[in-house]
């Protein structure tokens, strides 16, 4: 590996590398970058006489791919995650209780997120009482990990106003224990209502530090774009103050939340394609979750007599819908269960021809009436297939209609354009965990949905276009992020060892490229090449 000097002659450009390079179409021996874009990508002999760079990195590591991209996740929420005490992993209540207690000892409130109660000994969900214990006087609000349910301690339960005489909202549902009296869980449009606003009051001093501490671990995982959604004006505020101060290390694309939307969001400064910085839509919600057995079903769950819940009627969805398009921006629906994908599919089709971009975030559940309205509408579909791991208790929830889940395969033999992501922090902010599990279903981790699902399995090669220009389309930015061919942004990730079809384990990144400047390396070869 080494850097030269420009030779005399030649057409200028800034950086030449040299190796295995996978452009995304094709296998390529180097590619020529210039004012941030690949300007060529072909032999290298051919690369060495057309151009003069002043750069000139050879490297045999491993391949050299597009920059990575994750179509979907929360941006603070997940910073937030790593500046403080996650709560994955914990094996009973008054563990998550601790580590909630512990934030909120060292930042005076604790807001975190990634408990499961299925992990928990105690087999329960959790309570304000069992809060309390850890915690009684300090503001405690801490998340499931698909984020659609939320514990607090009675001290937020107090800032927030809520008791006995509180109405469930729309949507949402209020815990409450055998005398009526709220509990201190909250679900989907309740934790809207009554828990997002105290929420947002106590993180906003932190926003800037969370943002950049996510941004900052992208790259190290070879994410060269996140996309943000539901996001709000502090967010997009705090990334906008980072890319002035040339501290932003990623590219972030915006999804904004309902509220910023109507609140002016959409009239801010939006960025243009292939920029660091870009509002794209909006985010809208038609159901919950699996987990919280909020998402919307055709018929009962198979552990509980409940379908879920409707968190927008269709006829506001549609309206929605129509608004953003006509403001210039895509609409992104999350959307799980079966019956919440019909209903997006629903409104969209209803909102009109003028609807360009149309995204379904998860559609988890599509069962055959379900996948021939997506192959009738053809919307791009978000999915995060690190779900077919952390999902292992779906069986007990869905029965045999687990089977109709994550239906990868199927999708891309639809023809449907299907962009990969990690809804982080509700999943590990790591793109490679959800290529493994595209491609082997769970089963390294020894999720039954690897057994129940095999047939789903998708290759290398779709696994990661998944997270490259499908992604990339997903956004509006097809063509322009997310490939390595002329045109394109300079984005690229070299890898320390081969990708392949089997396995279990990340090949590791040693550097990570945007607009063809170096924002990351534990190669010191691959740093001294690019000084």
């Amino acid at each position: 590996m080494t850097g030269t000097e420009s030779k005399p002659g030649g057409i200028g450009a800034d950086l030449l590398v040299a190796g295995r390079i996978m452009t995304g179409t094709r296998e390529v021996g180097a590619v020529v970058a210039g004012g941030g874009k690949i300007l060529f990508a072909g032999d290298a002999g051919e690369a060495e006489k057309r151009f003069s760079c002043p750069r000139r990195v050879e490297y045999s590591g491993g391949p050299v791919i597009p920059g990575l991209i994750d179509a979907h996740m929360h941006l603070s929420a997940t910073g937030l995650g790593i500046i403080s005490h996650d709560l994955r992993g914990s094996g009973s209540i008054s563990e998550m209780a601790g580590r909630g207690a512990a934030m909120a000892a060292e930042h005076g409130f604790a807001v975190s997120s990634g408990w499961d109660q299925e992990l928990f000994k105690e087999r329960r969900y959790p309570s304000a009482a069992d809060l309390d214990r850890a915690e009684a006087h300090r503001p405690m609000i801490l998340y499931r990990f698909c984020t659609h349910v939320a514990v607090v301690n009675s001290r937020v339960l107090e800032m927030a106003g809520v008791d006995a005489g509180t109405p469930d909202p729309p949507g949402g549902m209020i815990g409450r224990d055998d005398a009526g009296n709220p509990d201190g869980l909250f679900y989907d449009n309740a934790v809207k209502l009554h828990i997002a606003p105290l929420e947002e009051k106590l993180v906003r001093p932190l926003i800037g530090s969370a943002v950049k501490a996510a941004a900052d671990y992208a790259v190290t995982r070879g994410l060269t774009t996140l996309t943000a959604v539901n996001a709000d004006i502090d967010e997009i505020r705090a990334v906008k103050a980072l890319e002035r101060e040339g501290l932003l290390r990623c590219r972030v694309r915006f999804f904004l939340s309902r509220e910023a939307f109507e609140s002016g969001a959409g009239r801010m400064e939006r960025g243009e394609k292939g920029g660091m910085v870009r509002i794209c839509g909006i985010k809208l919600f038609a159901d919950g979750a699996f987990g919280a057995r909020t998402a919307l079903l055709s018929s009962s769950y198979s552990d509980m007599d409940t379908r879920g819940l409707r968190l927008t009627e269709e006829k506001e969805m549609e309206a929605l819908i129509r608004k953003a398009a006509e403001s210039g921006l895509q609409a992104a629906v999350h959307a799980i269960g079966d019956e919440g994908v019909m209903a997006a599919l629903r409104s969209a089709r209803a909102a009109g021809p003028g609807v360009t971009g149309f995204r379904l975030e998860h559609a988890a559940l599509t069962p055959g009436p379900v996948r021939e309205m997506l192959r009738g509408q053809r919307p791009v579909i978000v999915v995060q297939p690190h779900f077919l791991v952390s999902d292992w208790w779906l069986p007990a929830r869905l029965g045999e209609r687990c089977r109709d889940c994550y239906m990868f395969l199927s999708m891309l033999e639809d023809g449907l354009v299907l962009a990969g992501s990690s809804d982080a922090p509700v999943e590990p902010l790591d793109p490679w965990t959800g290529i493994i599990a595209a491609m082997d279903r769970g089963g390294h981790d020894g999720s039954p949905m690897a057994g129940l699902t095999g047939g789903e399995a998708v290759g290398l090669d779709d696994a990661l276009k998944m997270y490259t220009s499908a992604a990339a389309a997903a956004d509006g930015e097809e063509g322009v992020l997310g490939m390595l061919e002329p045109g394109a942004a300079a984005d690229m990730v070299f890898l320390a060892g081969t990708p392949s079809t089997g396995m279990t384990t990340p090949p590791g990144v040693a550097a990570t490229v945007v607009g063809g400047k170096l924002v990351y390396s534990v190669d010191d070869a691959l740093s001294r090449a690019f000084s």
